[in-house]
């Protein structure tokens, strides 16, 4: 590829694009070794050329060998990701997200990644793009561009936490939890996104009381009471059964009716068998407040225990209503 005339370059690499749609040809190319190319095609001040050598990086990557060869190489990695917060380029920035989204599906990228810095880069780009104030000179074509972008960022984002809890503090120092609004926003494609990233940091110790501290315990009770979904719901059921195991959490959920909305999931006919685990392990973590315990007990009592014991076949859900039946009936 030609750099010193533009529109040479620019031809190549629309047209080396177009080629590597054929896996057969992307597998050709990887053999020839092309991915160090990109080096400085990646670091062009054309927005085209930035674009398209990000996009062949992405048909590249769907090759075992083009995989291995993009993450071996430092300077693609940090190029890539300076790509993520461009700083005059929506489009690029959109790419970026969108290449990135594709190599995290590989494991042995995911730590790659993980380890250069990408999880900070990813939720410093969210940030500014979520607040419209911060976007200048940056402007997105249309909100729904901007969605993609999130969508995409955000779901590299959970595939990233595979790396470990390295990656879950990386992404609460970043301020996830100041993502929360997304939980009450319309765009249902955000809520499912952030509330799937707030499970896995809800796992973490720190993640349990950055939720609490953050004042997003009434935000979950009100959005496992109201949100329209089953899967909305299954997931906000899922951070509360994390989030309730600290003591904290569990005394704001019981305030804010956490109890009385649960219940009414019972008995468990029309509920998939995810929020029936995630229901009756919130009940049990509320049962471990005395008011929790007392509320319960004139509730549910023994015989509608037994019309629920009676009614479920998954030995793993039998366990729990036994589980909950017992914390319920503990005397200190």
């Amino acid at each position: 590829m030609c750099y010193n005339n533009q529109t040479l370059a620019c031809q190549a690499i629309c047209t080396l694009n177009e080629l590597l749609h054929h896996p057969e040809l992307a597998v050709e190319a990887t053999r020839i070794r092309i991915v160090p190319r990109f080096v400085k095609t990646l670091s062009s001040d054309n927005v085209i050329i930035v674009q398209r050598s990000l996009l062949c990086i992405k048909h590249l990557s769907m090759q075992p060998m083009g995989i291995a060869h993009i993450i071996e190489n430092v300077h693609i990695i940090a190029n890539i990701r300076d790509c993520i917060r461009h700083p005059h380029s929506s489009i690029i920035r959109c790419q970026a997200a969108q290449t990135v989204n594709a190599l995290v599906h590989n494991y042995f990228a995911v730590q790659t990644l993980a380890e250069h810095g990408y999880v900070k880069a990813i939720m410093k780009c969210i940030n500014e793009t979520k607040d419209l104030n911060l976007l200048e000179p940056i402007s997105y074509p249309s909100i729904t561009e901007m969605k993609d972008l999130l969508a995409a960022h955000l779901d590299s984002l959970l595939r990233l936490l595979d790396n470990g809890d390295e990656a879950k503090v990386a992404l609460m120092s970043e301020g996830v939890f100041d993502l929360s609004p997304f939980l009450t926003g319309d765009c249902m494609m955000l809520k499912k996104a952030v509330a799937s990233l707030f499970v896995e940091v809800a796992k973490h110790p720190i993640g349990k009381t950055g939720i609490v501290s953050h004042g997003l315990i009434p935000v979950l009770c009100r959005e496992v009471t109201y949100s329209h979904g089953k899967e909305i719901r299954t997931k906000m059921a899922s951070v509360l059964q994390f989030a309730t195991i600290h003591r904290e959490g569990r005394k704001q959920a019981f305030e804010c009716g956490l109890i009385d909305s649960l219940v009414k999931f019972l008995p468990l006919n029309n509920v998939s068998l995810d929020m029936k685990k995630y229901v009756i392990n919130t009940l049990t973590n509320l049962a471990e407040l005395p008011e929790g315990r007392k509320c319960l007990k004139n509730i549910l009592g023994d015989s509608k225990i037994t019309i629920l014991l009676h009614f479920e076949h998954d030995a793993s859900i039998i366990r729990s209503i036994k589980n909950l039946y017992s914390v319920i009936n503990w005397e200190p």
